[in-house]
């Protein structure tokens, strides 16, 4: 986390070396100074920062792909870059003070003036960006049955892949059906998916108009073949260090028309009742993670899996991890047992986002990982424009959780979510800018509010301490969030925002995309740390 003095800005660590050196190199040339007498002004170091932004075109306000961006720093030195394909520019090395920043496409021009601090990189709003037209959509409604059981599924994930890389997305209500809105003209594949539930349909949505899926005359489970003689399965699950129980665990045997299956409890702990004899392979899912092996079964007896064959494996799974200056998540998977081979990390800070060109992208390198996790302090100049950030980057994290990824991101990580999933989390303030940087240091008795979670920790409050300023803070949520953990906030505005989210996951797609605004840091307390590691196998 940042100290408490930091600039909402300003990389305070880096500056604070950038300003050591700069002290150095005043004492060394004065000394060099006093023995030449040289005149000090003329040999000064002038003091910089940087200008970054994105720059439209007044017509259609959208990016001036190219455009000459000339910046004239208060000593008059002008700079020079071409925007970016996306029309974002960074110009370094401005002397600190007023200046003139100045756009040209080669037929038109125009200019505006800033203020540049130093060491910071101050951000330049264009007035003139504005968001792309919406286009023209429909609506599919339906309800969802599973056959298996004879249940109307509630609570399912319902969405649309649509050509952009976007999704639309919803979720079934307390009856089962859903009503999913803004999906583009066309012929789709529309998706549902709850836990080891999938269901598909091709829907063709017509603009201002809605398409029905068939109705479900019944929603009675077909009736399973009788039973041959069987035995029983009984074992627990728990994560790669062999001490963290998992509850909730999907355990199952494929048998021939169907499964034999159940779910762990809050001790990790398992029954797989009439399961056929003979050898048999168990599966135990949690999450992205997955392990197979095999039992032999006999009539009327119980096999008993070994406690210390208990550990969920990360078979096959691999792992990105995009480092920060105020996280390290890492440190969490090596608590959980993650093999470091497993994991790739890609080294950013607040002002390297070198991450983005080297893993998202390049979505041949993206989809070689199950997850993704961004730590908090990482460099997001990609996502922070107001009007139109990466594009291929925001598009390529899209389809990668759309096909089964998972993105995990922690307090000022935000803004990739926001960017990429703007309708699932309302942040504090403006959704166009990075304000939501404002909770105060601060120790709150929260809420647990997901059944699971409380069951995994035998316990329905935890104490939260955040212990410096600026973190991430959460106002709300939408009906297919779930909310792991509510309490308080407060503002360094002074206001108190009561009952608000802390740690949030949601789906869109066949993946997940989760956030919390706490994080690995010093100072936190055991409960927070058993909360980390347990959000690991909700991914």
């Amino acid at each position: 986390m940042r100290h408490s003095t930091t600039p909402r800005s300003l990389h305070h660590h880096d500056a604070r070396r950038r300003l050591s050196a700069a002290a150095t190199v005043a004492l060394l040339g004065s000394v060099a100074l006093s023995s030449c007498n040289c005149d000090p002004e003329v040999y000064a170091i002038p003091a910089t920062g940087a200008v970054r932004g994105l720059v439209c075109a007044t017509e259609d306000g959208q990016p001036m792909v190219g455009a000459l961006v000339t910046v004239i720093g208060e000593d008059g030195e002008e700079l020079t870059i071409n925007a970016d394909a996306s029309g974002r520019f960074l110009v370094e090395g401005v002397v600190v003070g007023a200046a003139t920043i100045r756009f040209s496409d080669g037929e038109t021009s125009r200019e505006g003036t800033l203020t540049v601090q130093q060491d910071i990189i101050t951000d330049w709003v264009d007035g003139e960006c504005r968001e792309p037209p919406a286009p023209p959509t429909g609506s599919v409604s339906g309800c969802v049955c599973n056959d298996a059981i004879g249940q109307m599924v509630v609570g399912a994930n319902v969405f649309i892949t649509v050509e952009n890389g976007g999704v639309a997305v919803t979720g079934t209500d307390a009856t089962g059906c859903f009503v999913l809105d803004g999906v583009p003209a066309g012929t789709h594949d529309l998706q549902v998916q709850l836990g080891i539930f999938e269901e598909s349909h091709t829907v063709t949505v017509v603009v201002g108009e809605t398409a029905t899926l068939p109705a479900v005359e019944s929603c009675e489970a077909t009736p399973p073949p009788p039973p041959d003689e069987g035995g029983v399965i009984a074992g627990r699950v728990c994560a790669p260090d062999g001490e963290t129980w998992l509850s909730n665990a999907d355990v199952f045997v494929e048998v021939e028309g169907g499964r034999v299956q159940t779910t762990t409890n809050a001790d990790g702990e398992y029954t797989l009742n009439d399961v056929p004899v003979g050898r048999q392979t168990v599966t135990v899912v949690k999450g992205s993670f997955t392990t197979t092996f095999q039992v032999d079964v006999f009539a009327d007896q119980t096999t008993t899996v070994p406690e210390e064959e208990c550990a969920l494996q990360a078979q096959n799974l691999r792992i990105a991890v995009v480092t920060g200056d105020y996280d390290r998540v890492e440190d969490v998977l090596r608590d959980i047992g993650i093999e470091d081979n497993d994991v790739d990390t890609y080294p950013s800070n607040f002002f390297d986002s070198a991450w983005v060109e080297d893993l998202v992208e390049d979505y041949a390198v993206l989809s070689q990982y199950d997850i993704v996790f961004l730590n908090c302090g990482l460099g997001d100049f990609d996502f922070t424009s107001r009007f139109f950030a990466n594009t291929a980057a925001i598009n390529n994290l899209r389809q990668f959780v759309q096909q089964g990824g998972s993105v995990y991101a922690s307090d000022w990580a935000y803004y990739v979510v926001e960017k990429t999933w703007p309708d699932f989390v309302d942040f504090v303030g403006d959704d166009l800018a990075v304000s939501a940087r404002v909770g105060t240091p601060q120790d709150i008795t929260a809420n647990i509010v997901d059944a699971q979670m409380a069951t995994a920790l035998a316990q329905t409050s935890i104490e939260i301490h955040y212990p410096l300023d600026a973190w991430v803070v959460m106002q709300a949520a939408s009906a297919q969030v779930t909310t792991y953990i509510r309490g308080d906030a407060a503002l360094d505005s002074g206001q108190t925002l009561q009952d608000v989210p802390h740690t949030v996951a949601f789906r869109p797609g066949a993946g997940r995309v989760l956030f919390t605004s706490f994080h690995q840091e010093p100072g936190i307390n055991p409960d927070m740390e058993r909360v980390l590691r347990l959000l690991i196998f909700e991914l």
